[in-house]
């Protein structure tokens, strides 16, 4: 299962580009990729879908029931990797989202941060999100958690693993947050559409990337030019993913690379 999980994204991302499809899909989509593995780790019912689904992952349409599982936010693997052994972390999850979709570089965490309580006692009767709100009382902690918590909150219908869930160790998940600018988002499906209200960020983000992958370099200021340039580029072509390739390796930054690799 860690190798499909592993891949689910990567079969995702190379399907948008094959078909030049919107990389919003990334955000969220009416499908996604699944194998016989993943659907029984998800506690997916086959008969829900259309394609016949075998060992290796497939492209298939997702019913309503699973809506919840289109874009990068229904993948078992960006949870995996935003969540601690054993629990679910909204710490971890609305920072992954907010650095690897948003492009949000968060502070290093300050000394002398106090624990939050795993007792056993406190796991049976708190939610995750009961003991998190415990803990941003601490004025030390609030600075920051009033940021990153409410993102990884309405990530909380999602186990460690990726699963979906109504209920944790210590209760209902009450998976509506609210954002420091007052903005609400009810649980994944909210936050997806508040990422797709704000779409040119996630872009962003992966023209950052894309460009920088190309040049084969951390960016420079002077490249930011390029990277709007990049941005207006996939607003005007319904942000299509090879538009992103054909940008990056047409714009005047990389093809100065080009040039200045081939001088004596």
């Amino acid at each position: 299962q860690v190798a499909a999980m592993r891949n689910q994204p990567v079969y995702a991302l190379q399907s948008i580009v094959q078909a030049n499809e919107s990389l919003l899909a990334l955000i969220d989509a009416d499908w996604t990729f699944l194998n016989d593995e993943l659907m029984r780790v998800y506690k997916i019912k086959k008969d829900q879908f259309d394609e016949r689904i075998v060992q290796q992952l497939v492209r298939v349409t997702l019913p309503e029931q699973y809506r919840y599982r289109g874009g990068l936010l229904g993948m078992g693997g960006v949870y995996i990797v935003s969540s601690y052994p054993g629990r679910s972390s909204p710490v971890l999850r609305g920072a992954w989202v907010l650095d690897k979709m948003l492009g949000v570089e968060l502070p290093p965490p300050p000394p002398g941060i106090p624990p939050l309580d795993e007792s056993p006692a406190a796991i049976e009767s708190q939610t995750m999100r009961q003991r998190f709100e415990l803990h941003r009382q601490d004025a030390t902690c609030a600075s920051c958690h009033n940021r990153i918590d409410p993102i990884g909150f309405a990530m909380e219908n999602f186990d460690e693993i990726g699963v979906w869930r109504d209920r944790d160790a210590g209760g209902t998940i009450d998976p509506l947050a609210v954002l420091t600018d007052g903005t609400q988002i009810d649980g994944v499906a909210g936050l997806k559409q508040h990422l797709m209200n704000d779409s040119d960020a996630f872009i962003r983000v992966l023209c950052r990337k894309m460009l920088g992958y190309a040049l084969g370099r951390s960016l420079h200021p002077t490249d930011l030019c390029t990277v709007e340039l990049l941005v207006q580029r996939l607003r005007d072509n319904d942000y299509r993913a090879q538009e992103l390739i054909l940008g990056s390796v047409t714009s005047e930054t990389f093809r100065q690379k080009i040039v200045r690799g081939l001088d004596p």
